[in-house]
């Protein structure tokens, strides 16, 4: 992973810090409690993003071998990630009946792909796709927050 792999990495976190500007913007333009919960999936989802987006620019600062830094990195991802994802279901008890309710949360099976990326990753299956797994896993979970804001636009579009 070169320089210019790390900016790439920068240029996903922008787009995911937009995301959080967009779901921000809207919680305190609509406050209804029904929207407030994908907007929290948007938020923790692109947080997440950013985190995963930072991780392996802080390790490269360790080492310098690429692989590594990647392999790390989706071990440290997927850790961060699954604590989210959890935190969010213990500690907010309406997230999880929201989950039932609608069916815009099935953009959640990304998560599987992901999981799925990472794991390859970290255990260094086919080295030369390291960098494409380690991006591929952070480009679906950014995919699930698209999803996750097109259902929160046509929620909003609905309303009277």
């Amino acid at each position: 992973m070169g320089y210019e792999s790390l900016d790439d990495l920068l240029g996903i976190a922008e787009i995911a810090t937009v995301f959080i500007g967009f779901a921000v913007l809207i919680s305190v333009l609509s406050p209804k409690t029904t929207n407030q919960h994908i907007v929290l999936g948007i938020v923790i989802g692109a947080s997440m993003v950013l985190v995963a987006c930072l991780i392996p620019i802080l390790l490269r600062t360790l080492s310098v071998d690429t692989l590594q830094v990647l392999r790390y990195s989706s071990v440290l991802f997927a850790i961060a990630n699954l604590s989210a994802t959890i935190a969010m279901f213990r500690l907010i008890p309406d997230f999880a009946d929201a989950q039932k309710e609608r069916p815009a949360y099935s953009v959640w099976a990304l998560k599987a792909v992901m999981y799925i990326l990472l794991t390859l990753c970290a255990l260094g299956y086919w080295d030369g796709y390291t960098t494409m797994f380690y991006f591929g896993a952070v480009i679906a979970l950014l995919f699930q927050i698209i999803g996750m804001f097109i259902s929160l636009t046509i929620n909003l579009s609905r309303e009277p």
